[in-house]
């Protein structure tokens, strides 16, 4: 059993070592570390009791690193940590916490949670962090809310969209909007145009921010499609977009959507990577990437296919590493020989797909790699160390951002 202290995993409290180059882009631990680190994207806000101060520190690392914020309550013992802090999304220059406070009995409630807007700026401003107005008796779960970023006379700023279903209206959905310029929350009913039966059973796994004039937005069911909604039109509606790949029904016993599928938005195309007969044995599997643009047509086009046997390792570092996960130094195990999952496209739309890997699906250590696919023969071009201490499994434990274009890098690190 893992080691804990309080409510939190012992390994929350150990970050590892942050790098000094700046990427464009990162993957972004979902899970905040309790450290004091500081550096020149350190931030300082207060929680909801004003008496309690919070800092939030990112330490960057291109990826297949996986960067990661800290925070820091002064004089809070981490026994009152319900759980520990989340990162519910990243948009651009925007990150959305949640920090739990209390019991683990209302971790899981809104009420009971404090939300922060960190915000990086340019690399000559230092970031900021905002405590968001409570959403009160809004209900909505982690996979629920996402953020649009808009450009308006006072500069960028944001509206947070929530859907969460109704459960006694079939196709029914409570929208729930936080405006960045009011403060305040509003909430309407949404439901699907055209009526489909296809969303009778939709969980929302993630968000994905699509933009345009009437703020689009997509609620992402992995297993079926995407509800897409302009959330600033006057009427808006919602719209389910199927993915090319048939739509499964029946999910019991498949495990965590976002180990084998995952849906983001690169320069204004949605893309769509599935791995097909992935297991949590490794052994075989085959990863499918698709794209569409937003238009009406929705029209998905494949772009690459590639199966485990035909992929390649690139460079001798990377070999190394990956035999240091054998018992024998002398052999270099095969990628099929892996439990591989947690698919993740880049944001640069440079053709490279990153995974986790481990030897065995509940190890603590794991390893990200970053997959080449734009070429005939695919390739594994880098390989970083992961710590899984607080990973169940190949679920998806990072999410995609850009907030480190806009955070300065000089770095003061304690």
């Amino acid at each position: 059993m893992a080691a804990t202290r309080g409510n939190l995993l012992e390994a929350s409290f150990h970050p590892s070592s942050a790098t000094r180059r700046r990427p464009n882009w990162i993957l972004l631990d979902a899970l905040a570390y309790i450290s004091d680190q500081k550096n020149a994207t350190t931030a300082l806000y207060h929680r909801r009791d004003k008496d309690q101060p919070i800092k939030v520190t990112c330490c960057l690392a291109p990826p297949p690193h996986v960067s990661y914020l800290c925070i820091h309550c002064p004089g809070l013992d981490p026994a009152k940590f319900a759980t520990e802090p989340t990162i519910l999304y990243a948009e651009d220059r925007f990150v959305l916490l949640r920090v739990p406070i209390g019991t683990t009995s209302c971790r899981d409630i809104p009420i009971c949670n404090d939300f922060f807007i960190y915000q990086g700026r340019s690399r000559s401003s230092p970031p900021s962090l905002r405590l968001l107005p409570n959403p009160g008796r809004i209900a909505f779960s982690d996979n629920e809310i996402g953020i649009l970023p808009r450009c308006t006379h006072k500069g960028v700023t944001y509206v947070l969209a929530v859907l969460h279903p109704i459960f006694q209206r079939c196709g029914g959905y409570n929208l729930h909007l936080l405006n960045d310029e009011t403060g305040e929350w509003s909430s309407r009913v949404v439901d699907v145009h055209p009526p489909t039966p296809q969303v009778n059973s939709f969980c929302i796994h993630k968000v994905i921010t699509i933009g345009g004039k009437s703020g689009y937005m997509g609620w992402v069911d992995l297993w079926r499609g995407i509800l897409v909604c302009g959330v600033l039109r006057k009427n808006p509606v919602l719209q389910f977009i199927p993915f090319p790949t048939p739509i499964i029904h029946d999910v019991s016993g498949l495990g965590p959507p976002k180990t084998c599928r995952d849906v983001t938005v690169v320069d204004g195309l949605i893309k769509y990577i599935e791995m097909h007969d992935a297991t949590w044995e490794g052994t075989s599997w085959t990863v499918t990437t698709w794209s569409c643009k937003f238009d009406d047509s929705w029209d998905w086009q494949a772009e690459c296919s590639f199966d485990v046997h035909g992929v390649v390792m690139n460079g001798q570092d990377d070999v190394k590493l990956l035999t240091s996960l054998n018992d024998s130094e002398d052999t270099v195990p095969a990628l099929c020989r892996l439990c591989i999952g947690a698919p993740a496209m880049s944001l640069e739309n440079d053709g490279f797909v990153y995974f986790m890997a481990k030897v065995d699906i509940w190890e603590k250590e794991a390893w990200m790699l970053a997959v080449d696919v734009r070429n005939r023969v695919v390739q594994v071009q880098g390989v970083a160390e992961f710590r899984a201490e607080r990973t169940l499994g190949l679920d998806r434990a990072y999410l995609q951002s850009g907030i480190s274009k806009y955070l300065n890098f000089e770095w003061s690190m304690k």
